[in-house]
Order: structure tokens, then sequence, then C-alpha cells
């Protein structure tokens, strides 16, 4: 399903494409990918993920813990770098191509 966006709504935010892995789908209406738009007064991941749970509220205990952290057995990239090298969820964003991915967490054993 695609969504138009005036050009005044995109002035004041920034857009962010959050790609969803299969296992989650079912969530999103089977969309291989999401489209946010976010304030440009508060952008950081945690505010990409905020308003991508106001669409999808179902979605949220898939990727967030009960201490507000990201599930364990969940990896997330922003534009192909992983969060938890950066500043995690405070992760600060500029207005370039924002993407964000989820990916399984691998482990070792």
């Amino acid at each position: 399903m695609a969504i138009a966006y005036t050009r005044q709504q995109v002035s004041k935010y920034i857009k962010a494409t959050i790609n969803i892995p299969y296992h989650l789908r079912n969530i999103t209406n089977n969309q291989k990918q999401v489209v946010v738009l976010i304030d440009k007064l508060q952008p950081d991941i945690k505010e990409i993920l905020n308003s991508f749970f106001e669409k999808y509220p179902g979605i949220k205990t898939s990727i967030i813990d009960e201490a507000g952290n990201i599930n364990k057995f969940l990896s997330v990239y922003l534009n192909d770098k992983n969060i938890n090298r950066l500043n995690s969820l405070e992760t600060k964003l500029n207005e370039d191509n924002i993407v964000l991915s989820f990916r399984p967490s691998l482990a070792g054993g």
C-alpha cells in the first residue's frame, strides 16, 4: 500500500524506510518495507521505532523487550551499521537516506 505525502509534510519531517523481515510481515500486512516520517527536531532511532509502533502496535513486543531495549534475539541496522556499535536507540540521524533493518542475532556455541 503506497501512501502519498504532501511536500509540506515531507519538508517538516525526515523519511525513514524500515525493512521488515519475513517472520514479522504478517503484522505489517505482508509489506516488505514500511515508510515512516519523523519530526526533524528529534531525529533518532527511538523516534523512528515509536512512529513505526504507532502504525503497527502489535510488532513492538517482537522488537523491544520489557526493559525498553532491543530484543536480544534481534539486531537492528541503520544503513547496514549495527546500532549497538553506534549509540543504540539514541543514535542521532541526519537527512540522508535512512534505512532501518531488523535481522536475527547470530549466536555462537
